[in-house]
């Protein structure tokens, strides 16, 4: 869920009203003011997938190749999105997480720390 790009003419709204957001409403409509504000980010985004079974994602690369291309669409100029600049996302979960990201055509280059969460091996 988008909740809002950064630097006044870059605000993007969300209906809040349409989600179904039980105890977590007031921390969607009140994100923390010290991110919001921070300059180092071209947008900040969340994520809630609660019929998956996940009430907040703490940094959702899959989702953020999505939200690439539209924030370079909107926050970068054409010469801007022919040389791949860097888009700086924050992802406002109680982890929180900082994203570099590329658009290179239909493709999304990112980078950033990471959390190892699960390991498998696949036998073929």
């Amino acid at each position: 869920v988008l909740i809002t790009a950064l630097g006044g003419a870059r605000t993007e709204q969300l209906d809040l009203q349409s989600l179904s957001l039980n105890d977590q409403s007031e921390s969607v409509r009140a994100p923390r003011p010290d991110i919001v504000n921070d300059k180092r980010f071209d947008f900040v985004s969340r994520c809630f997938f609660p019929l998956c079974g996940v009430n907040e994602d703490p940094v959702t690369g899959s989702a953020h190749c999505s939200l690439a291309p539209y924030w370079a669409a909107k926050l970068l100029t054409a010469e801007e999105q022919e040389q791949s600049k860097t888009l700086v996302a924050y992802q406002a979960s109680a982890r929180g997480g900082v994203l570099q990201l590329n658009v290179k055509g239909d493709r999304v280059v990112m980078a950033g720390p990471a959390v190892t969460t699960m390991r498998t091996k696949v036998v073929v």
